[in-house]
């Protein structure tokens, strides 16, 4: 809702992301991400380095890894 866009807002411009997704692309190319989310067509996600929100269509996407799963810490 409303409120989770709010939140999502607030972390990207402080920089306040927990990057606890990799994303491997077909290009070989390899980032750490806070995955936004992601529907059918479009993988939504924000770099470290960045403040920008980034789509990729998931086909040009190899493999996305959870490398940080908070339930099991």
């Amino acid at each position: 809702g409303v409120d989770e866009g709010n939140r999502q807002d607030r972390k990207i411009k402080t920089g306040n992301l927990n990057l606890d997704y990799t994303i491997s692309f077909g290009n070989g190319k390899t980032e750490p991400v806070h995955l936004i989310g992601s529907n059918s067509t479009y993988c939504f996600y924000v770099t470290a380095d960045s403040r920008h929100i980034k789509i990729a269509p998931v086909g040009s996407i190899d493999q996305i890894e959870l490398t940080r799963n908070r339930r099991l810490q």
